[in-house]
């Protein structure tokens, strides 16, 4: 429920302020504005003020400003408010207005953000130093080896860890040249990541130096019986030298119910521990749902979950809270959007071009997830998510795709080299090409939705 609430709340402050700019410039302009409305379809609550009708209509995911004249029937009369007696420029304004308050705000948001101040990984702002090299991955048979340093991909510069890893999610299936510095020589690797069958991102099977160190101990398993604390430094495992977290659960998993020998460090001292690995059957989430919505797709039952050896450690992740003042703050959240809108136009492209998967996009089913789970992080989280949808709305919204406002103003800019409005008739076939597009692009989202909620 809290996750619905949570998405119900930040998708209806987003729908507000895009129709405010419509609303506000329209009455700037001196158009009349019949209907201000959250929501599409029957209304469930409404008021009159002045000369506009506000009201919640039933459907949460749109809204939409009505405003006097904007169809025109036969030979009626235009009059002084209408929408079509105003001037292209004019016109045009109004239009544009809605994108950019969405805009507006992420450019108001992720300042704030940043003000309050955000928690983030250590190691995401290091620079990318590869700390483990998974087998049977690209990166290895690329030839990458723990200790390198990547200087760049494809000639651009890649100073953090956070950098490189947008860079290889972006580029799927391309073939990237990585410069890596290995002992003090510049070497060039050609990588070409593999798209995740749950998204389309890129993976390559490099991980940054993550140390095999407790972060918690889970009560009821082996390892706190065998006295393990949080901190404690796992040096070795039945002999075999531990160098990277990732190896603790692989061996595990290896070893089954076997009994494992733990070479441990805390506070300088080293001792042996032994312990037998427990095998736990995974939770299920409740499955009525998931088992309908695969026979209806013909999706074939999952297999029960078998039982996975576990010893009940958690690894430390350090993290920090980083805080910005004023100016810092406004600096670095404009920062962020402004490379958030280089991304979102890569992102635009490669999808085009056919260089990233349409697996890649998500719907309202993913956004609302990610809603709540952000919601349940803290309010900086939940800003800053919704800095980052209000911005990819406002960008989306300016694509020239007709019913979109970008469909609009493509079809001013027409009318303003013309000299006069398209033919309604050419109206109303953009708008059904442009309509027939977004149904199905909804569609393709919405079925992307439902497979990550299957895979779960």
């Amino acid at each position: 429920m809290s996750t619905v609430l949570a998405f119900i709340v930040v998708l209806g402050i987003l729908i507000f302020v895009h129709e405010l700019g419509h609303f506000l410039m329209a009455r700037r302009q001196g158009v009349k504005v019949e209907v201000f409305s959250l929501g599409f379809g029957p209304k469930l609550v409404g008021f009159v003020r002045g000369e506009t009708e506000y009201r919640i209509s039933a459907i949460p995911l749109g809204g939409y400003v009505k405003m006097a004249g904007e169809q025109v029937e036969g030979e009626q009369p235009l009059q002084p408010h209408d929408f079509m007696a105003q001037p292209v420029a004019s016109r045009a304004k109004i239009i544009l207005a809605g994108p950019l308050m969405n805009i507006l705000l992420a450019l108001v948001l992720m300042p704030l953000v940043y003000l309050m101040g955000i928690e983030v990984p250590d190691y995401w702002e290091q620079p990318p130093v590869a700390g483990w090299v998974e087998e049977d991955s690209p990166a290895e048979q690329a030839g990458f080896q723990p200790g390198d340093r990547i200087l760049r991909v494809d000639g651009k510069p890649v100073p953090t860890w956070e950098a490189f890893a947008r860079t290889i999610a972006t580029n799927p299936g391309k073939t990237l040249v990585v410069e890596v510095m290995r002992d003090g020589v510049r070497r060039r690797l050609t990588l070409t990541p593999r798209a995740r069958a749950d998204t389309g991102a890129g993976t390559i099977g490099l991980y940054h130096p993550w140390p095999p160190i407790v972060g918690r101990v889970l009560p009821g398993y082996p390892a706190e019986q065998a006295g393990l604390k949080p901190g404690d430094r796992i040096v070795a495992l039945n002999g075999v030298p531990m160098r990277h977290w990732i190896q603790l659960p692989r061996m595990v998993q290896e070893a089954g119910e076997r009994p494992l020998t733990l070479d441990i460090e805390r506070d300088g001292k080293r001792f042996q521990v032994t312990l037998t690995p427990k095998k736990v059957k995974p939770q299920q989430s409740p499955s009525g749902w998931r088992t309908w919505l695969r026979r209806v797709l013909g999706k074939p039952e999952p297999s029960q979950p078998q039982e996975r050896p576990l010893v009940g450690l958690a690894p430390h992740e350090p993290r920090h809270l980083k805080r910005f003042g004023p100016l810092e703050a406004l600096w670095e959240g404009t920062r962020r959007i402004a490379h958030v809108t280089v991304m979102t136009f890569v992102t635009i492209k490669k999808l085009v071009t056919l260089d990233l998967s349409i697996k890649a996009l998500g719907g309202p089913i993913m956004i609302a997830q990610v809603t709540g789970t952000a919601a349940q992080t803290g309010v900086p989280e939940t800003l800053s998510f919704m800095a980052i949808i209000s911005h990819q709305l406002g960008i989306l919204n300016l694509l020239p795709i007709p019913v979109l406002d970008g469909g609009w103003l493509v079809f001013l800019l027409l009318e303003a080299i013309k000299g006069r409005p398209l033919s309604r008739r050419a109206l109303e076939i953009a708008q059904s090409l442009g309509f027939a597009f977004l149904i199905a692009l909804i569609a393709v989202v919405s079925y992307n939705d439902v497979m990550r909620f299957l895979l779960q």
